[in-house]
């Protein structure tokens, strides 16, 4: 008996627990679950007023965060998930489709499959042939005009998976009638002459030559095909302008284990948001890559336009030793700098720059994507090569006119119309009469004139140096520097490159970071620039003990500013200098440089380059380095410059000597 009284409050005690520990997970998250994968969009917390309760918004709101915010939510979507995919081979996911033996694929892949994308996008075959026509017409005009300046313009499209490997999806009913884009879009390139890859019938010859998957069974992206497409990939840019690119050697290939699959290889098992992602069938094979290069190797600048295909190519292959540069346009959104350090929206960055001043420019896209084309690279392209702003403006508004004609519109939609206009001169860029026809247009954008100064003088390494001195010291925009240099070259102005301060320390880096560069290209190199950094160090402290900067004028003009700094770096010059600060109205900084460039200016001897001199200077640099790698060094040296009244550089400068003293002291007690 009395066990059986012990056993109701221990059940009701249970009871309760199931009951209020989901609310006490919502409340305190005592538990820390794995994210579901995918897009989320945070429910706003609903805040109720007369006015929301009445129209019964706040109802929906609510409805809405309780059902994303309730406790347990991740474990309980995952077991639902895997109940659903277990016994009915389905996902909630519109990304997904579930094939047979457990392969997945991505649902855009087998929708092109099986023939309907004239359903997805509710146009004809007529429409679709209509629009790739534009697009293919436009890229032959674009590459013409690209190589007048020097740059070549390539396409290729992707694989599919469901054309590679048909034999694992679920049947479903075929349309014969539909377009077929990829199969255009090849046939219409491979008659203009424009070079062009197609993946999609290589692959699936290439399939067949392999014991395992290009493709990984529950990824929708290519896998060790990566690598086979890559080299493809460069040895037809060889072809494109004679240039002699770094050679991919293959290895052998080896299997992964199942725990080692990185998780974007299998992106689409990731996607299915389920309790445990199904065992392998067909394991994962990688290809090792080694590089090699000779003499005749050149490193080329190369732009990417395209898809997240790109993500699986650079870490099986080191674009690094190939490409001096390299940077991706990732859709219509973001810009992904050198080695993906720096991501920018497509909005801070001049797009047509960007296209002019690499040596190559990659096109590619998934066949799927040749329906509805997302990257708006021909139109933006074509248009901003050939058309002015003010050109621009008056079609654009004619459009738009035309748009709202037989609709009476206010102000706000009168801007809609202008968006709605811009979309339609992207995606048909032959709506401008001088972009019509096969030929190639003959009419140039005049901004074209300036960008292309810009571009020599970005790849002209010094005069590339001497502006980011000016940036960096002046806080100004980079890029904004460039713009103006590139005003004043085509217009006969001053030139910049000829009134920059820059300290030895600045061009000591400057060599450090080209030598840095020249290391990782090398194919026996290994590591980060991190790990590279002493061996840089070494070649620059060996070069300047051997004198190789003797006729080196940057270096010459280095020290003397060093010496100029030195001697207005004394009390006396200081006081007068903060007068003058307080005359003029400016930063202690600002007088500082321009007094400097007045005396380098005005200057009758020339400063001591020696050997003995350049390896103080080196020295000086080591300490220096630490600094500007460390925010909490910098930040301390910036708050005694303001407390001292001294200049930043007067101030950092003293510092590193101090270091040296010290150091000197220590070892010579």
């Amino acid at each position: 008996m009395k066990k059986r009284t012990l056993l109701y409050p221990i059940l009701f005690g249970i009871l309760m627990l199931f009951l209020f520990l989901p609310m006490m997970e919502e409340h305190f998250k005592l538990f820390k679950f794995q994210r579901l994968s995918g897009v989320y969009h945070k429910a706003p917390k609903p805040e109720l007023s007369f006015e929301n309760y009445k129209n019964g918004q706040w109802q929906r709101q609510t409805e809405t965060y309780i059902s994303e915010n309730f406790g347990f939510r991740i474990p309980v979507i995952r077991m639902y998930n895997q109940y659903v995919y277990d016994f009915y081979h389905k996902t909630f996911s519109g990304e997904i489709t579930v094939g047979k033996d457990g392969w997945l694929y991505q649902k855009d892949g087998t929708v092109q499959y099986f023939g309907r994308m004239n359903q997805r996008h509710n146009l004809s075959n007529e429409e679709f042939e209509q629009n790739l026509a534009i697009e293919t017409r436009s890229l032959v005009k674009i590459r013409a005009i690209l190589k007048e300046y020097g740059v070549e313009l390539m396409t290729f499209t992707l694989p599919v998976k469901s054309y590679i490997y048909p034999e694992h999806l679920r049947p479903q009913r075929f349309i014969d009638t539909t377009f077929h884009a990829d199969v255009y879009y090849n046939e219409q390139l491979t008659k203009a002459g424009f070079p062009h890859i197609n993946m999609t019938p290589w692959f699936q010859t290439l399939r067949h030559d392999y014991p395992f998957t290009l493709f990984y069974e529950k990824g929708s992206h290519w896998a060790s095909g990566a690598v086979l497409a890559t080299d493809s990939l460069f040895r037809f840019m060889e072809t494109l302008k004679g240039d002699q690119l770094a050679d991919i050697v293959m290895g052998t290939p080896y299997e992964v284990a199942e725990k080692d699959v990185n998780s974007k290889d299998r992106d689409l098992a990731e996607l299915l948001n389920i309790v445990k992602i199904p065992k392998q069938h067909m394991p994962l094979w990688e290809i090792p890559v080694t590089i090699e290069a000779d003499s005749n190797t050149v490193y080329p600048s190369a732009l990417f336009i395209g898809t997240s295909y790109f993500w699986y190519m650079t870490p099986r292959v080191p674009f690094e030793k190939v490409f001096s540069r390299r940077d991706l346009i990732f859709y219509d959104a973001q810009y992904y700098t050198n080695e993906e350090q720096t991501i920018l929206d497509l909005n801070q960055i001049n797009y047509l720059r960007e296209v002019l001043c690499h040596d190559y420019v990659i096109y590619f896209k998934n066949a799927p994507q040749l329906y509805n084309d997302g990257f708006q690279f021909f139109g933006k392209t074509l248009i901003g090569l050939c058309i002015s702003d003010e050109r621009f403006q008056e079609k654009r508004q004619e459009v738009a006119d035309s748009l709202a004609l037989y609709h009476p519109v206010d102000g706000w939609e009168r801007k809609n119309y202008l968006n709605y206009a811009d979309v339609k001169l992207i995606r048909n860029p032959e709506l401008f009469e001088e972009l019509r026809g096969t030929e190639v247009p003959t009419c140039r954008n005049p901004k074209l004139r300036q960008l292309l100064a810009e571009r020599a003088i970005r790849n002209n390494k010094d005069w590339s140096f001497l502006m980011e001195c000016k940036a960096k010291h002046d806080s100004l925009n980079l890029d904004k520097v460039f713009e103006i240099e590139s005003g004043n070259l085509i217009n006969g102005r001053p030139l910049i490159q000829n009134n920059v301060l820059f300290t030895p320390y600045d061009y000591i880096d400057h060599w450090v970071e080209m030598t840095l560069d020249s290391l990782r290209r090398r194919p026996e190199s290994q590591g980060s620039r991190k790990e590279l950094r002493p061996l840089a160090l070494a070649i620059i402290d060996s070069l300047i003990s051997h004198n190789a900067f003797e006729n080196d004028t940057l270096m010459q003009r280095a020290c003397i500013f060093s010496d100029i700094m030195q001697r207005m770096g004394t009390e006396s010059a200081l006081e007068t200098l903060r007068k003058k600060a307080r005359d003029k109205q400016v930063s202690l900084d600002k007088a500082f440089r321009d007094d400097v460039l007045w005396v380098y200016q005005n200057r009758e001897n020339e400063a001591s380059c020696t050997p003995e001199r350049l390896k103080t200077l080196y020295e000086n640099y080591l300490i220096e380095h630490g600094f500007w790698i460390s925010q909490k060094s910098l930040k301390s040296i910036k708050e005694k410059a303001l407390s001292n009244k001294k200049p930043f550089l007067v101030t950092i400068a003293h510092d590193v000597e101090w270091i040296k003293n010290n150091r000197q002291q220590h070892d010579n007690p």
